[in-house]
């Protein structure tokens, strides 16, 4: 039972994807993130991003499709927006839903992830 767990969580956790768009006055990048965030996604949510490449001041990462699991998926877009606005770029996260938004609120700047 215990390694059904582990497979199914590997696999799940690999089904979070990523797409990007440009705003057309190229002055903001949006992202949508979906899938399945949770302790076993956060490597491939923070890496999913080429933060050297954003040449906008502004992303916004709309997880409407996406859904939130736990602490560790907090800590991993915490991760993500720390990344961006180390590069002096502003990244602010839209479309949660409740659940979400109350965790995130509850957690945020209190769990890490790298």
């Amino acid at each position: 039972m215990v390694l059904s767990t582990i497979l199914l969580a590997r696999h799940v956790s690999r089904l979070v994807k990523v797409t990007s768009v440009l705003d057309p006055d190229d002055t903001s990048r949006l992202y949508a993130l979906s899938g399945e965030l949770f302790f076993a996604s956060t490597h491939d949510i923070v890496h999913a991003f080429d933060y050297d490449a954003v040449e906008v001041r502004r992303v916004e990462i709309d997880l409407s499709n996406a859904r939130i699991w736990d602490t560790s998926a907090v800590g991993a877009l915490d991760t993500v927006v720390d990344k961006f606005a180390q590069r002096d770029i502003e990244a602010v996260l839209v479309g949660m839903n409740r659940h979400a938004e109350r965790l995130h609120t509850n957690t945020t700047g209190k769990v890490t992830a790298h």
